[in-house]
């Protein structure tokens, strides 16, 4: 299964726990193009799989790596085209499946500018398992023989309801809250600064602390500067351990750590939303439990805010709103629990696509034995 950084390499996990749950003992490598991937890779998966980097996709190293795992089943996580990697695995007779499969709104038309090269990888795949209807009509529209794909659901959804079960008390009492409540911004991005500090502005009359996640941890130093800026008592979320705990802005510094804080949180933003960056996955912290609020722009994660909207989750289109959001969150413990509630309801109810996978992977082991 080929992962290719933290987000797909949940995916795995699920997709893993499935599979060993309907009898698989066979070997699995799992590969991840990037160290944090591969990091996270070997923490959830390491006891069960052979964790390895992906091949660059030059032939040599593409061919080479084919020849020394030679797997029966090459499983490509979302949307992972690499044409030297397929041509090796498919001259070896690899059944090479497409899991979980993604194409997006945005990623879409470029897609559509390559399609020469798209429509001939995707003649390499002997099955496509997308999370909805669009993406299949995308993949198709690409290339794809319909006779080869069908719907399944995201399997992103199993690993959230699972991973939700527990939260992590090492993150809690580094954060030091001493029963203050928790909001989380989470992935945020460039153009949200001034949105989501004002409406925390509004609502740490409560004594709520905020934890921003920003969607690049490169861009953690800009948020702490403009939250003391403006009046904050900011800090690192690495520097904890050396601040007194007045500090009422935590700006996340550190990479995989932001399902586990939704986790402990009264309520939720989240991010690359108000902005057109195509949204963030707002079930991750509705898997929790936790309301969750998110902008107009989800285009990306359009079919998870459907899923979401509007018993469960709230759309707003900028900071006074969102304060609104997170004060009636503070305030109303009724209206954040009913929220909470069916929002972790709507996650159970999606989790079940891994069992599907994992189902297909076996369906093609069998063929190929």
């Amino acid at each position: 299964m080929q992962a290719v950084s933290m987000g797909e390499v949940r995916v795995a996990k699920a997709i893993a726990n499935a599979l060993c749950e309907q009898g698989y003992k066979r070997k699995l490598t799992v590969t991840s193009s990037t160290p944090h991937g591969l990091q996270k890779a070997r923490q959830e998966l390491g006891l069960s799989a052979q964790v390895v980097p992906f091949p660059m996709d030059f032939i040599w190293a593409a061919k080479g790596a084919a020849q020394r795992i030679r797997p029966k089943v090459y499983v490509s996580l979302e949307t992972e085209i690499w044409p030297n990697l397929l041509l090796s695995l498919y001259k070896q007779k690899t059944n090479i499946l497409m899991l979980n499969g993604r194409i997006s709104a945005r990623s879409f038309p470029r897609y559509q500018k390559i399609r020469p090269l798209i429509d001939a990888c995707l003649r390499f795949f002997t099955c496509f398992s997308m999370i909805s209807e669009m993406d299949a009509e995308r993949i198709i529209a690409l290339g794809a023989d319909p006779k080869k794909v069908r719907v399944d659901g995201n399997a992103k959804y199993t690993y959230l309801h699972q991973h939700a079960l527990t939260t992590d008390p090492v993150l809690e009492k580094r954060l030091n809250l001493n029963g203050r409540p928790l909001l989380v911004a989470g992935s945020v991005r460039g153009g949200e600064e001034e949105a989501v500090l004002r409406a925390f502005a509004s609502a740490r009359g409560h004594g709520a602390v905020l934890l921003i996640a920003p969607r690049h941890v490169r861009k953690a130093g800009k948020w702490l500067a403009l939250a003391r800026h403006k009046g904050f008592t900011p800090a690192y979320f690495s520097e904890l351990d050396k601040r007194l705990p007045e500090v009422d802005v935590v700006v996340l510094d550190e990479m995989g750590q932001l399902l586990d804080f939704y986790g402990l949180a009264r309520a939720a933003f989240v991010g690359a939303s108000l902005v057109g960056k195509g949204g963030q996955n707002p079930l991750e912290p509705a898997a929790w439990g936790v309301p969750v609020a998110f902008g107009p722009h989800m285009e990306d994660f359009s079919d998870a805010s459907k899923v979401l909207l509007p018993e469960a989750a709230l759309q707003v289109a900028d900071g006074e709103q969102l304060g609104a959001f997170w004060r009636q969150c503070l305030t109303n413990e009724d209206y954040a629990q009913h929220m909470g509630r069916r929002g972790q309801a709507k996650v159970a109810g999606l989790a079940r696509s891994a069992d599907s996978s994992a189902r297909l992977i076996l369906q093609y082991m069998e063929e190929a034995a």
